[in-house]
């Protein structure tokens, strides 16, 4: 199962919050609905509701990280930053690793080569 997620161009913290809080009201509804399901169903139920609710907060720290990702990717690689998420779009079928994986480990890449002299667009060359 691949997902694809949107290239951002520019970081919103704005969203990030807005998504961040829609998500942890998400949350909360499902440990209510996970609390409902413990009375009616007894264990089961309570073992539900606690995956689902696991799931959700994995969910929300994955996005949180691929959010800073995409954000660090533009402060290294400035005007070539869409370049580099273009590429880490395909690193899980090229790679096996998610996309944000690809971007945490060429943000630092690229910021290592930049302190050392290098410039930015070669940088980039480097790194992918």
């Amino acid at each position: 199962m691949s997902i694809n997620l949107p290239i951002v161009s520019k970081f919103d913290p704005k969203g990030l919050q807005q998504a961040q809080d829609g998500l942890k009201a998400f949350g909360q509804t499902s440990k209510d609905v996970a609390a409902g399901a413990a009375k009616a169903f007894g264990a089961v139920g309570l073992a539900v509701g606690a995956a689902a609710t696991g799931l959700i907060v994995s969910s929300v720290k994955a996005f949180s990280e691929l959010e800073q990702n995409l954000g660090g990717s533009e402060a290294v690689f400035g005007d070539y930053a869409l370049d580099l998420q273009d590429t880490a779009s395909q690193a899980f079928k090229n790679l096996g690793i998610s996309t944000s994986d690809y971007l945490s480990t060429a943000n630092k890449m690229g910021s290592l080569f930049q302190g050392s002299g290098i410039e930015q667009v070669k940088a980039l060359e480097m790194t992918e």
